[in-house]
C-alpha cells in the first residue's frame, strides 16, 4: 500500500524545487514543524521520566538499606576542631593574599 496524501506529494515537490521562494516556504515550514514535534516530544518525555522516576514505588524492605551505615557523632571537640581548620585556611588566604607572587627573571 503507497502513502500518498496531498501533504506528502506536495512537500515531496517542494524539496525537489527548494531553490524557489514559495517551496522554500513550505520546506522550511516543514522543518519547523519537525523542530517543534521534536522538543515537544523531548519535553513530554522528560517529564513523564520525571514523573515516573518521583512516583516509583519504595523497596519492599520499607527502605532499611538507605538507613544502615554509622551515624557519626558531632561533638564539642569535633566542632572546635572544624573551627580551627576554618581559621587556619583564612589565616592562611590573609598571608597568600599580601604575599608578593615569585615570579622569573625576564632577562
Amino acid at each position: 500500500m503507497r502513502f500518498n496524501t496531498s501533504a506528502s506529494v506536495k512537500l515531496r515537490d517542494a524539496f525537489r524545487a527548494r531553490a524557489e521562494p514559495e517551496a522554500a516556504r513550505i520546506v522550511g515550514s516543514a522543518y519547523w514543524a519537525f523542530l517543534l514535534s521534536t522538543l515537544t516530544l523531548l519535553i513530554c518525555g522528560g517529564i513523564a521520566f520525571g514523573a515516573w522516576q518521583f512516583f516509583q514505588l519504595p523497596p519492599e524492605d520499607g527502605g532499611a538499606q538507605a538507613t544502615q551505615g554509622t551515624k557519626k557523632i558531632f561533638t564539642k571537640a569535633s566542632l572546635q576542631k572544624a573551627l580551627q581548620v576554618f581559621d587556619e585556611r583564612a589565616r592562611e588566604y590573609d598571608r597568600r593574599k599580601t604575599a608578593p607572587v615569585p615570579l622569573k627573571d625576564p632577562s
